[in-house]
């Protein structure tokens, strides 16, 4: 699973973006373990030292995003007519 991951550092004036590569069950910790998340990033980026330095983390998944699900039990917004 490629991945873009996005930090953004404090006092920063531009944002990073990095492509990272995630096997089936990195990306099933990263997306189920929302306390790890920061931790598992930082370790595939390879900056664990930034770690007090960053604000917060975004990602992008890059394979298979060619379908939207919605959650079970939700129906789409109706259009505006």
């Amino acid at each position: 699973m490629r991945v873009a991951i996005r930090c953004i550092y404090q006092k920063a004036v531009t944002p990073s973006c990095d492509i990272v590569y995630m096997d089936k069950e990195t990306w099933d910790r990263f997306r189920f373990e929302i306390h790890n998340r920061r931790q598992i990033a930082l370790k595939l980026l390879g900056k664990e030292q930034m770690d007090t330095y960053i604000k917060e983390i975004v990602w992008i998944p890059l394979d298979n995003q060619d379908k939207l699900l919605i959650a079970p039990g939700c129906d789409p917004m109706p259009d505006n007519k």
